[in-house]
């Protein structure tokens, strides 16, 4: 009798076993065939940097802005077609944008009483002076694109740290990182444009510029493609180029290839265009500070070890404002501080101090934040802060993916803000542009001719995998604040589950790094978002809302 019940035991743990072992196996096939392909960027990495194993496509593309999206569509481009114009409608861009200036103007204009300066020398980017993270999908990327990446990098004084932004969730630590995790650089959007800008011009020989005014398209006879771009120069009389082989809308938030296409007559209805307004108000505080200040500022860290200092983000259940202070481009502390439905936000260290000392902390912010602000108070008037304030009212996505077949041009493509404007405090802004320029990389290099295949709708539905989840996700974290405006049709309620699960996720991340390593990844376009319903993950969320923790 025991010998039979210990043989039915073995069978049905023999039964088990294979059961697991099965799933286990599919689960790891769809997750490396399917999952891993359509949410990351893992695919194009091993080959983004390669030659083109065909001859280079005819004709010339056309890159409409020269910003961030500008830069790296082009640098993908020069590799598949013989010519590349950037328009970019900032002359001194064109002329000195390998070149760092702001500093020499912060000196000139220095009040040299400590009030803060604000200057943009950015006059059509809003965001230029303000604080930005570079998620390490962005460094993965470039290593692979740019042969003189390294070398540019140290030209500049730069270096990679592992990337931790040395989170706190509503003052609670995520969970301490490895060094072994993925890398980024820490730097402004400043010195990012101007390393973006040098590699171009270094790496790309078939890259030209031109300081101009995109002012609109036309379309040929049967509106299968843009036959020719209008343009205004900076200097010199208006002008068209004729039969583009690619047209890329990088114009940013302006998003002016949409207006383009509607007015060229291409029928496109303005509800392709979503939109909803986060009511997000940020200060941007960048203060650079000479070598033998910097053990006054930081006395307890070593400088060119430091990167994040401190971050605070709030549990939007109950709170709506944020902060954070950093090490960029190794001699600037930036401090950043805002919230969402803020109407009006600190203007001097000492509010800042005053500000953060509001928040309704789990945990309160530790004194070495407030003896940093008090330092770089007190030398406020020999390092003459630069502070950029930035304001949103809208984020938008144009959903170019959902147009009908033969409604679009099918030499169109739109990039980074011009086809999406993200939440910028998750700091997916820069990656968004990599990450599409790496969706360009993979459609052109299956194309074989100008002809050969609609670019523009097999670009915008690869580019849509990989940004349909960071558009919904960062929405329905924005609907969870009542001063959020929702899009149009939509109700802040829409996303409630996928609040709550976060917040589980994030308190189970305080103690788990994993868990934390997966949250970024997810995030970053280098882990499908799917890997945070593992189910270790489910159960030990699951855990922490039955005990009510």
């Amino acid at each position: 009798m025991i010998a039979e019940t210990w043989s039915s035991v073995a069978k049905y743990a023999a039964l088990s076993t294979a059961t697991y072992l099965s799933i286990k196996t599919i689960g790891t096939l769809v997750r490396s065939k399917v999952l891993i392909p359509m949410f990351t960027v893992l695919p194009e990495l091993s080959g983004i940097g390669k030659p083109r194993n065909k001859e280079k496509l005819p004709g010339e593309v056309v890159v409409c802005g020269g910003s961030i999206g500008g830069l790296f569509a082009a640098a993908v481009a020069s590799k598949h077609y013989e010519s590349v114009l950037v328009i970019e409608r900032e002359q001194w861009v064109v002329d000195d944008g390998t070149e760092l200036r702001t500093g020499k103007e912060a000196a000139a204009k220095a009040t040299g009483d400590g009030t803060p300066i604000n200057i943009n020398p950015r006059t059509r980017v809003m965001q230029y002076m303000s604080s930005h993270v570079l998620q390490p999908v962005v460094y993965e990327i470039m290593r692979q694109l740019f042969p003189q990446y390294e070398e540019e990098v140290a030209a500049l004084g730069l270096r990679h740290h592992p990337h931790d932004v040395a989170i706190h969730d509503s003052g609670v630590p995520l969970a301490s990182r490895s060094p072994k995790d993925p890398h980024t650089l820490y730097t402004s959007r400043e010195v990012f444009e101007v390393l973006l800008q040098r590699l171009v011009k270094k790496a790309c020989p078939n890259v030209r510029f031109m300081a101009g005014t995109v002012t609109g398209v036309d379309r040929s006879s049967d509106a299968s493609s843009i036959r020719e771009v209008h343009v205004r120069p900076s200097n010199g009389s208006p002008m068209s180029l004729r039969n583009p082989s690619l047209i890329i809308d990088s114009t940013g938030s302006s998003q002016a290839g949409f207006k383009w296409l509607k007015k060229s007559g291409y029928d496109l209805p303005d509800d392709y265009r979503i939109h909803y307004n986060p009511r997000i108000r940020y200060l941007t505080f960048q203060f650079t500070v000479p070598p033998h200040l910097r053990s006054v500022v930081l006395p307890q860290r070593p400088w060119d070890d430091t990167t994040a200092i401190y971050t605070y983000m709030p549990n939007l259940s109950r709170e709506s404002n944020f902060f954070a202070m950093s090490v960029v481009d190794n001699d600037k502390v930036v401090v950043l501080c805002g919230g969402w439905g803020l109407d009006e936000g600190p203007c001097s260290m000492d509010e800042v101090k005053y500000f953060i000392s509001t928040f309704p902390a789990t945990e309160p912010i530790p004194e070495y934040v407030f003896n940093i602000l008090d330092k770089l108070a007190y030398l406020a008037s020999q390092l003459n802060p630069i502070v950029s304030p930035a304001l949103m009212t809208s984020c938008s996505y144009i959903m170019y993916h959902q147009v009908a077949p033969g409604c679009l041009p099918s030499n169109f493509i739109a990039i980074g803000d011009s086809a999406m404007q993200l939440d910028p405090v998750f700091g997916q802004g820069v990656g968004k542009c990599a990450v599409g320029a790496a969706c360009l990389d993979t459609i052109l290099r299956s194309t074989e001719t100008t002809n050969n295949g609609d670019v523009s709708r097999r670009f915008f539905k690869l580019q849509a995998n990989r940004m349909n989840v960071p558009w919904t996700s960062t929405k329905e974290i924005d609907y969870g604040l009542q001063t959020t405006v929702p899009v149009k049709g939509e109700g802040r309620s829409t996303g409630w589950f996928s609040r709550g699960y976060g917040d589980y996720l994030l308190k189970a991340a305080h103690k788990d790094p994993r868990l934390a390593l997966i949250l970024w990844g997810a995030r970053g376009w280098l882990l499908p978002p799917t890997d945070l319903f593992l189910p270790s993950i489910v159960m030990k969320v699951a855990w922490l809302w039955l005990t009510g923790q």
